[in-house]
């Protein structure tokens, strides 16, 4: 009897599993294609063992080819394989090019405002603040020098890198714009204490005439409280300054006795120290050397400055005793003992004397003795 096969045509079994298209797989059972069914042939449906088989069909397979041109890859895999050398010239010429775009909007911007300040800025006006020294034409001729000194833009700029050091009682001068046609300089003044004076004709004040006495002495009483409230309105306005060419060498000193400039102008309500000879030769140095001297005369001048005291000059003996000349008045101020409280009293006093001349004493003067004297010139 023989055994029933149990093989299973392939035609038919792939009809069950495909239907329409047949499935084509390798040795391993990866899918590598597919191809569309051809339709069954006319058959007797009795005849099972009959089949007609399907012409094969051959699925070509292109596989990728490999290259070593770059530009022939996909866009992603050139930059992920670039080489760190050529990643850094990339990124340098990026830097580059960031940094030539700056500069050429910088250079934009730079010729665009020149141009605009040279046809819009001419300078048409000058304001001067701060300068009671020099006239504003001076402060003019000082400051505003350069070579294209009609432009308030170049006029600002030219300051800013090259201010004036070296004008006599200035200490700065800013050049600021006010306006498109207008230059504004203000002016930090330094205002010296006192000056002595080489080769200039200045009319000194001798110890015997300042000691002298006169005939007639008259006891000068206290102020009232009324005569101090009108202290503000008996006092003199301070004029503004006007420097004064003399020819000679004027070394003027500050607070603390050092040389702050050295010309040949005195400046009107400044102090003349009389009867020294300076010391210092350059800005900068001390005044003179004796050291008691200075001391006096500066405590004094400071005091004077407090209370609003301008004399025309000073005097420090060998016994440093300090005599001042304000106007036809001399004043002895003996020591430089109670040089605040006497110089309180002198400010009050003066306003008293009008127009006389005389010697006013207020050596003996302290808290305990307040009596002054005054002795009038015939």
């Amino acid at each position: 009897m023989k055994k029933k096969s149990n093989n299973v045509s392939i035609n038919h079994s792939m009809d069950d599993v495909t239907k329409d298209r047949i499935v084509l797989v390798d040795t391993k059972g990866n899918t590598i294609g597919e191809v569309p069914k051809k339709g069954k042939s006319n058959q007797n449906p009795d005849d099972n063992n009959h089949v007609n088989k399907p012409k094969k069909q051959t699925v070509t397979i292109q596989k990728p080819v490999r290259t070593n041109n770059a530009s022939d890859r996909p866009n992603h895999v050139t930059r992920r394989r670039l080489s760190r050398k050529e990643r850094r010239k990339r990124k340098r010429r990026a830097i580059v090019a960031f940094i030539v775009e700056i500069v050429l909007g910088i250079a934009i911007l730079v010729i665009g405002s020149v141009l605009f300040s040279f046809f819009f800025c001419k300078m048409e006006n000058v304001v001067v603040e701060g300068s009671t020294i020099y006239s504003e034409e001076e402060i003019r001729g000082f400051i505003l020098d350069g070579k294209y000194s009609d432009n308030c833009v170049y006029n600002v700029i030219h300051n800013m890198f090259n201010p004036k050091k070296d004008i006599a009682f200035i200490e700065n001068a800013k050049v600021s714009m006010s306006g498109l046609n207008t230059n504004k300089i203000t002016v930090t003044e330094r205002i010296p204490i006192g000056y002595i004076a080489e080769g200039v004709p200045v009319k000194e004040a001798s110890n015997e005439d300042q000691s002298r006495e006169a005939t007639d002495e008259e006891q000068v009483q206290e102020a009232t409280d009324e005569e101090q409230s009108q202290k503000a309105a008996d006092e003199e306005p301070v004029k503004k300054a006007t420097a004064v060419s003399t020819g000679g060498i004027v070394k003027y000193f500050n607070e603390d006795g050092i040389i702050t400039d050295i010309t040949d102008i005195v400046l009107p309500n400044s102090t003349s120290w009389l009867g020294i000879t300076a010391s210092g030769e350059k800005v900068k140095d001390i005044i003179v050397n004796d050291d008691i001297k200075l001391d006096s005369c500066l405590t004094t001048l400071k005091a004077l400055k407090a209370n609003n005291i301008f004399v025309n000059d000073i005097t420090v003996d060998d016994n440093h005793n300090i005599f001042v000349t304000k106007d036809n008045v001399k004043i002895n101020l003996g020591l430089k003992n109670d040089m605040d409280d006497k110089c309180k009293r002198l400010s009050k006093i003066l306003s008293q004397l009008g127009n006389q001349s005389g010697t006013l004493h207020l050596e003996n003067f302290s808290p305990n003795n307040t009596d002054i004297v005054f002795k009038k010139e015939t």
